[in-house]
């Protein structure tokens, strides 16, 4: 499969996307050692971390919660909503001291972080994968990383317009049946109210 995604990139929108199978495809095409799947809440307008493949708790703690402002790789790319790569991190001085020290202590030594955003504009979150060593992504790597991302929200998008139409049209099937409920219950009165009157 992953053979046929390098040479065939289309063939990616036919994968089953969750959040892990898109990590663990991530991590199996660009051969990396660790990575993330961060999902945006919107209430709080930070990324939070929802799937993850080989970190310790002193890293997850610290990642837990990511706003625009956090100086990470993950977070210039939720700032700016582009790919951010950093080749080697023993080199790199945008990172805030606190995070460059925890990335490093996790054994990392470079990142790349890709926007989840769909063919629409729709952003979902961000998908980072992290090198034990130093690491340059060519070209070929990061319009793969960044096609993998962009068909994985146009899944969610789909997925979850889809559900918002079942929804709704389970909310208006509910509304007719207590109309035709209420209606019922009006022609019964007026049934018995005429009924009544024959009577008299």
């Amino acid at each position: 499969m992953l053979d046929v995604l390098r040479q065939q990139p289309r063939s990616i929108r036919a994968l089953p996307f969750t959040s892990g199978a898109l990590l663990d495809v991530a991590l199996e095409l660009v051969g990396a050692s660790f990575g993330n799947v961060q999902a945006i809440d919107w209430t709080r307008g930070s990324l939070e971390i929802i799937r993850q493949r080989g970190f310790q708790e002193e890293f997850l703690q610290h990642f837990k919660s990511v706003t625009p402002d956090d100086r990470s790789a993950c977070g210039f790319a939720l700032k700016t909503r582009k790919t951010v790569v950093i080749s080697d991190l023993a080199d790199d001085k945008s990172l805030s001291p606190q995070s460059r020290s925890v990335i490093l202590g996790a054994g990392v030594r470079a990142v790349q972080s890709v926007p989840i955003v769909s063919t629409s504009g729709a952003f979902i979150g961000i998908l980072s994968t992290h090198f034990s060593a130093a690491h340059q992504p060519p070209n070929a790597e990061l319009n793969m990383m960044e096609s993998l991302a962009r068909a994985a929200a146009d899944l969610i998008v789909s997925r979850r317009a889809q559900a918002k139409t079942v929804e709704t049209a389970s909310a208006e099937t509910k509304d007719a049946i207590a109309s035709s409920h209420e209606l019922l219950e009006r022609i019964d009165k007026m049934t018995v109210r005429r009924i009544g009157k024959s009577l008299l």
